[in-house]
């Protein structure tokens, strides 16, 4: 895939070493972070895989995933086309923290309109054995949900912050709760996308 990315990290990557104990092990997961990264903004999936540990657990917003599950995501994710950007990288032992930002046509299903998104990322990660054992991104939710759905996602994230004012206005918890709905809902998006993908992609069953 022609990918236009560009890894600024070159002169922010920190390796933060609190003992000599800790020392070999950082270098070596600072170096599976980093080549973790640029094969995403080379849009090399099967890199990305190499660095992942074979239970990997990996979530965010949308996906719950394990094992091979992981590598399918990313497989489905590049072909459909991301162009990346990654911020400051900090490795501390066995744990690690990343920020990036990327760019990337959003589809609810095949019969839906592409949407732009553009997503900035919080990860934090887990080693195990010198590979990627947990990954977990956090982002603005209501800010990725109205890009990905538009005006109803809009209309959502409205209803949402008017019923949260109610509740401070009658001192209690309403039984709608949008915000949780709303994210069930994406879940249960997200979960029949990787399995349709994986479908089609037998080699990650199991």
């Amino acid at each position: 895939m022609t990918n236009a990315n560009h890894d600024r990290t070159d002169n922010r990557d920190q390796v933060m070493q609190p003992g000599p104990q800790q020392q070999g092990g950082s270098q070596l997961n600072s170096q599976t972070l980093n080549r973790y990264f640029e094969c995403l903004t080379k849009g090399d999936y099967l890199g990305m895989q190499a660095c992942l540990h074979p239970e990997v657990h990996f979530s965010d917003v949308g996906f719950d995933l394990r094992r091979r599950e992981v590598g399918a995501m990313w497989h489905m994710i590049i072909s459909h086309g991301i162009q990346v950007v990654v911020g400051d990288k900090k490795v501390e032992g066995q744990a690690a923290t990343a920020h990036w930002e990327c760019d990337y046509q959003f589809r609810k299903d095949e019969t839906a309109a592409p949407r732009r998104v553009h997503n900035v990322v919080d990860s934090s990660f887990r080693f195990e054995d010198g590979l990627i054992r947990e990954q977990h991104d956090d982002c603005d939710f209501w800010r990725w949900f109205e890009q990905a759905i538009g005006p109803i996602g809009k209309g959502a994230h409205m209803f949402d912050v008017l019923e949260d004012k109610l509740e401070q206005l009658l001192k209690r918890e309403l039984p709608l709760d949008v915000e949780e709905k709303v994210r069930a809902k994406v879940k249960i998006t997200a979960r029949q996308k990787i399995d349709g993908f994986i479908k089609a992609h037998p080699e990650y069953a199991g």
